[in-house]
């Protein structure tokens, strides 16, 4: 699953791996993580746990490919459900207004479709201005001072 939120004025997306949630701020690249089995509510953020940490860098690189600012086209055919068949983003290239009506084409094929979220990204600058290397990034992502991890995430 993947998440887009607006938590203030601070973009943040999520992804949830059976029980553990991440959440990730982009712009300050901080991470919060939850085990949504013992607190739904959200209220400790185990983002330091050895576990937790070891299972970060692949999260972020499901979340950063699959999440609204896709850096490159996926290559290969994926499933368009209202079309019941695999498509690529050639199909895409050939008529934009499918973007408008997929949103895998937006999701999967920037190149082709301008993103929905294509000025957030940009405004926002959803990844920084660095590249987010989760070997390098995220060998040990620690809270900030005073930070608590909790707060509210609405799914998109």
């Amino acid at each position: 699953m993947f998440w887009l939120s607006k938590n203030g004025r601070k973009w943040r997306h999520a992804i949830r791996k059976g029980h553990l949630k991440l959440i990730h701020e982009p712009i300050s690249n901080t991470f919060e993580a939850y085990n949504l089995a013992n607190d739904i509510s959200e209220s400790r953020n185990i983002i330091n746990e050895t576990w937790v940490a070891k299972q970060v860098p692949e999260m972020l690189g499901e979340l950063t490919r699959i999440g609204p600012c896709p850096r490159s086209d996926t290559t290969g055919a994926f499933y368009i459900v209202k079309q019941g068949e695999q498509r690529d983003c050639a199909w895409f290239e050939l008529n934009q207004t499918r973007c408008d009506e997929h949103i895998k084409g937006n999701l999967l094929c920037p190149s082709a479709c301008p993103s929905r979220f294509g000025k957030a990204c940009t405004k926002q600058q959803m990844y920084g201005s660095t590249v987010v290397s989760p070997e390098k990034d995220l060998e040990k992502p620690t809270l900030e001072p005073g930070q608590t991890g909790a707060g509210p995430n609405r799914a998109v």
